[in-house]
């Protein structure tokens, strides 16, 4: 005999009925009680915590907020005048995310769940508009008059302590504190490695700024070309002893010149930089050679991969857009070359290049430069 069933109805588990929320004050704009819960819960976790001026601010931006994610519509935000912290942005809102999602997990809702999914949808597009107009609002500061200036000030800030990471990586490198093992001495080049190309960045950016070609304004001095030489090699001995590579210096027979020795220092060091960042095997020469009397042909010349024909068109332009797989360059801003070439032809030069593809790349320039 077979055992009878119960009925259909009594068969399933009755599913509950949503708990009705406890009232909260309404929302003004808003219709969805979780969205409106969620709110309040925000305003009373961060707003009520600032101070009267902030926590005004802060119940603007909340109340703008609310309608932009209940109404799908950014715009409530973007309009607020005057703008508010973009920091003070992402944590309401970051708080109302969590708000939402502490109320999906609660269990059975009043609302829909695929409307508070609309809501954290809407959520993320704010934050999306926020990112586009921030970004927006910079390239319009960017366009202005005193962009170069800006630009200018803002890298001159960072100048100084990466030039104290890298006199510090240098005497630890140098073992000055004490020994290192070859991990040690291997993560120290590579922070030192890090700290000089960000320097070389900032140098070109600020000299761009400037025209370019200030270091070859002053009068010209007395300088040993085989120090320069030497010392542009001693700045990038720790990058190329990373990626064993080989650095030659060849010195004219008559080494004292006169000339103007910093701008001739950041030519060479831009383009030994350069050459050392896209070879890995073999190495760089640095050649000073004597033409006329008090001319000499300075070059660096390097066993990389060469020049792809596609870079060619950019190769000296600042602040170009080059795709990944190009290849050859000081950095993606393209400042390094720019500079240099501005600063050859303040000094009476022009800075030239021949490259083969698989065989390397050689920079050179002429000047006169007279025997002291």
């Amino acid at each position: 005999m077979t055992p009878s069933r119960p009925a259909h109805s009594e068969s399933r588990a009755r599913r509950p009925s949503p708990a009705p929320l406890p009232p909260v004050n309404a929302f003004p704009g808003v219709s969805c009680p979780v969205l409106t819960r969620a709110i309040r819960e925000v305003e009373a976790e961060i707003v009520a915590g600032l101070e009267t001026t902030e926590r005004q601010h802060a119940e603007q931006l909340l109340a703008a907020v609310g309608l932009a994610v209940g109404r799908r519509a950014p715009v409530f935000v973007l309009q607020l005048s005057p703008r508010h912290p973009p920091a003070l942005s992402r944590r309401v809102m970051d708080a109302l995310r969590a708000a939402l999602l502490r109320a999906w997990s609660r269990g059975p809702m009043p609302t829909p769940g695929t409307r508070v999914l609309r809501h954290l949808v809407a959520i993320e597009e704010l934050h999306g508009a926020l990112e586009t107009d921030s970004a927006q609002q910079f390239g319009a500061h960017l366009a202005g008059p005193d962009a170069a200036e800006l630009i200018a000030e803002v890298v001159h800030d960072l100048r100084s302590p990466l030039t104290s990471i890298l006199f510090l990586a240098e005497a630890v490198e140098q073992e000055r504190s004490g020994p290192l093992t070859d991990l040690q001495r291997r993560q120290i080049r590579l922070v030192y490695t890090a700290a000089l190309r960000l320097t070389g960045v900032v140098s070109d950016a600020i000299d761009l700024a400037h025209g370019g070609d200030g270091m070859a304004s002053e009068d010209p001095a007395l300088f040993s070309m085989t120090e320069l030489l030497n010392g542009v090699s001693g700045i990038v001995r720790p990058i190329a002893e990373e990626k064993g590579l080989a650095i030659q210096c060849l010195v004219p027979p008559h080494d004292c010149r006169i000339g103007h020795r910093l701008a001739l220092h950041r030519v060479l060091l831009n383009l030994v930089t350069n050459a050392l960042k896209f070879t890995h095997d073999g190495g760089v020469v640095i050649r000073a050679e004597e033409g006329a009397p008090s001319v000499l042909r300075i070059s660096v010349q390097d066993s990389g991969p060469g020049i792809p024909t596609a870079a060619v068109a950019s190769l000296f332009r600042p602040f170009r857009r080059v795709s990944a797989g190009q290849g050859y360059r000081f950095s993606s801003t393209g400042l390094g070359l720019a500079v240099s070439r501005r600063l050859v032809a303040a000094m009476g030069g022009e800075l030239r290049y021949e490259s083969m593809p698989g065989q390397g790349t050689r920079f050179w320039f002429e000047l006169d430069l007279p025997p002291a």
